[in-house]
């Protein structure tokens, strides 16, 4: 009688997520939330007030699953899945279950964290800071699991630390904007040489070679400068922000997504160093889950 119970409820989720949109967010909390009750609490009502399906979260100090599972229980999520390194940790939490979750730890800082919900393969990570050499290598090996990966709809949310080929000209159009009497001081002229540095797109070459895509400059208006979401203060000078965090998707995916933005406001800037994204993929209605729809 149980099990029965058990089946009725999971159809009855299953109907409900299939025919509805899929929302997704990622989330770096660097230097943010911290251990501060008022924080805290202003985060986790935030990310409700959001009423996202999927959150994806980086850089996490000090949190444990069963944290993580508190936390997640203020936004309605009951599935979590997390992934500690020695600093810090990746998360996962969904209003759906994840299933065929990995966590994969070798060969880079942070890992990466691998789920499924309603058919749609997601991957989180957070990129190294240490050199371009070894951002690389990491994304490397995330991407050779997305080009192995059988599932049909695919995206990748997460820190990057990298610049996305399409955002090159809009960081030199937005470095003529420096005046002139800067433009030529150390610290100025070696960020503009770091925009124009191929090593520094090799993450993005590799991440496009396995089938991912940049749907948020696929969809940004004629004219749009950078969204960037890293640092969130509006102290530093404006060739000082940039892009770092993003959704990727495949095609399959990408031709389904509704909608992506970039959260700038008062109490995105208050929680962490880094703004969120947002996605919304439009789910099939005919019962079918994005990993199956053709």
């Amino acid at each position: 009688m149980k099990k029965k119970l058990l089946l009725f409820v999971l159809c009855c989720s299953t109907s409900i997520l299939v025919a509805q949109n899929l929302k997704v967010i990622s989330y770096n909390l660097g230097d943010g939330v911290g251990q501060k009750r008022g924080s805290i609490q202003r985060f986790q009502q935030y990310i409700k007030q959001l009423d996202v399906d999927v959150a994806a979260f980086q850089h996490l100090e000090g949190m444990s699953e069963a944290g993580l599972k508190t936390w997640a229980k203020k936004w309605k999520h009951p599935y979590v899945s997390i992934l500690q390194s020695e600093a810090y940790a990746l998360a996962i939490t969904s209003k759906y279950p994840l299933e065929n979750t990995k966590q994969i730890k070798t060969g880079l800082e942070y890992g990466y964290l691998y789920t499924e919900v309603a058919g749609l393969g997601i991957y989180t990570t957070q990129l190294t800071n240490k050199s371009p050499k070894a951002r690389k290598a990491e994304a490397g090996i995330i991407a050779k699991d997305v080009a192995n990966n059988g599932q049909k709809a695919l995206v990748l949310l997460g820190a990057l630390h990298s610049y996305a080929p399409e955002d090159s000209l809009l960081y030199n159009e937005r470095f003529r904007r420096v005046a002139k009497e800067e433009r030529y001081e150390r610290d100025v002229f070696m960020r503009l040489a770091s925009y124009q540095r191929k090593r520094n797109y090799e993450v993005f070459y590799q991440l496009y070679a396995a089938g991912l895509e940049d749907v948020l400059s696929q969809q940004r208006d004629t004219g749009a400068g950078i969204e960037a979401t890293h640092p969130t203060t509006t102290a530093v000078a404006e060739y000082e922000q940039h892009r770092f965090d993003y959704i990727l998707c495949n095609k399959h995916l990408s031709t389904r997504c509704e909608g992506i933005e970039l959260l700038t406001d008062k109490k995105t800037r208050r929680i962490s160093e880094h703004y969120p994204v947002m996605a919304t993929f439009k789910l099939p209605a005919n019962g079918h889950s994005l990993g199956t729809l053709d």
